[in-house]
C-alpha cells in the first residue's frame, strides 16, 4: 500500500538511501526498493520498519494450527 502524497509526514529529517541500508542492515535491492516505494521520509521508513519487525515477531511466534 502507497500512501498518498498529501498524507505523507511534511518532515524534513530523512535518509540518504546508504543510511536507510545501514541503519536496517538491510541488501541493497531491498533497500532501493523500499526507498523508491515509500520515500526517503525518515519518520515514515522508521514506522514501516518498525511494523515489520513487529509483524515478522507475531509470524514466528504464533502457530499457524492453534493461533
Amino acid at each position: 500500500m502507497t500512501i498518498p502524497v498529501k498524507y505523507r509526514s511534511q518532515s524534513s529529517n530523512s535518509y540518504t538511501l546508504d543510511q536507510f541500508r545501514d541503519a536496517y542492515q538491510l541488501s541493497a535491492f531491498e533497500a532501493a526498493r523500499l526507498f523508491s516505494k515509500y520515500g526517503p521520509s525518515a519518520p515514515e521508513l522508521d514506522a514501516l520498519m518498525m511494523a515489520k519487525r513487529l509483524h515478522g515477531k507475531l509470524d514466528s511466534h504464533t502457530d499457524p494450527e492453534t493461533g
